[in-house]
């Protein structure tokens, strides 16, 4: 009997050795506790009965002492904190043309981080995205709610709606963060797929072209003409007071209609010529979408 449960007990520790589980199934329960223990504890030299019981609850006392050791941990922790990002990823974004470098760990708002294009329509966007991990955070509206969107080049182009949580935070399928900064910044530094569907991950935020201007940096003065997609402002740029013309976007045109605004944009973007009128930028920050254009007198030479 006492080689059987040295046997059992030999078992019982090769098993526990390989299992490595996190924490122990509920095994016996402790008979040493037990008051019939305490108040009846067996001598040895009480006759053979007696020393088979003691052999017998010394054998199971060292079960419990092999069942009460700790087990090894192999699964990881499940912690929304990020990883740091390695050094080998795509960590210098910088703009093209030899502009700054971007960065992802200020504490500026979201409109004012540079990879946010604000309303930039897809059509650009994905002018933009080229190389698989390329991404950009912009805005749309659909049946009349506005949404953001996380826009990746992976396999192609992917848009991803933010998903907005009964407690006002942010996620993909991920953890949620309390803004939408907060959201991006993690699935950056990360390193996980935004979706588990589309495994994209995020190397590299673009960020806006120079033309992109910020809706606030213009100052409308007087309306001096109405066109086919909006009227016509003489405006003021704020950083350098320079008198600019400012054609608007009505946000209730058709989709199709706000295209074609913004073809407009592309083609002044493409020339430089004394007979042109010269793009100043585009402002795509937030409705309504304006073209800024240099101020001519008279009439446009467009």
């Amino acid at each position: 009997m006492e080689r059987k449960m040295i046997k059992q007990t030999e078992l019982i520790k090769s098993a526990l050795n390989e299992l490595g589980c996190e924490e122990a199934p509920p095994g016996l329960e402790d008979i040493t506790d037990s008051p019939a223990y305490i108040n009846n504890p067996c001598e040895p030299g009480d006759g053979s009965q007696s020393t088979l019981s003691h052999k017998r609850i010394l054998d199971h006392h060292r079960i419990m002492n092999v069942l009460r050791k700790p087990f090894r941990r192999k699964s990881a922790p499940s912690s929304p904190i990020a990883p740091p990002r390695t050094k080998g990823r795509r960590d210098s974004a910088t703009k093209s043309e030899g502009a700054d470098p971007v960065s992802l760990s200020t504490n500026k708002p979201l409109v004012d981080e540079e990879w946010f294009h604000g309303v930039l329509p897809r059509e650009e966007v994905v002018r933009l995205l080229t190389q698989d991990g390329d991404f950009l955070v912009r805005e749309t509206t659909r049946n009349d709610e506005c949404q953001t969107v996380l826009s990746v080049c992976w396999g192609g182009h992917k848009h991803f709606i933010v998903q907005t949580t009964a407690e006002g935070h942010f996620r993909f399928e991920g953890p949620a963060f309390p803004s939408i900064r907060e959201l991006i910044l993690y699935q950056y530094n990360s390193g996980l797929a935004v979706t588990g569907r589309s495994g994209a991950i995020l190397h590299k935020p673009i960020p806006r072209e120079r033309w992109e201007l910020n809706n606030d940096d213009v100052v409308l003065l007087d309306k001096i003409g109405r066109g086919n997609f909006g009227d016509v402002y003489k405006a003021q740029l704020k950083s350098t007071s320079q008198e600019v013309a400012v054609k608007t976007c009505r946000v209730t045109l058709p989709d199709e209609h706000k295209k074609k605004f913004l073809q407009e944009g592309r083609i002044l973007k493409q020339y430089d010529h004394p007979n042109i009128v010269k793009l100043i930028g585009i402002c795509v920050q937030k409705q309504p979408i304006m073209i800024v254009m240099e101020l001519v007198p008279g009439k446009s030479r467009m």
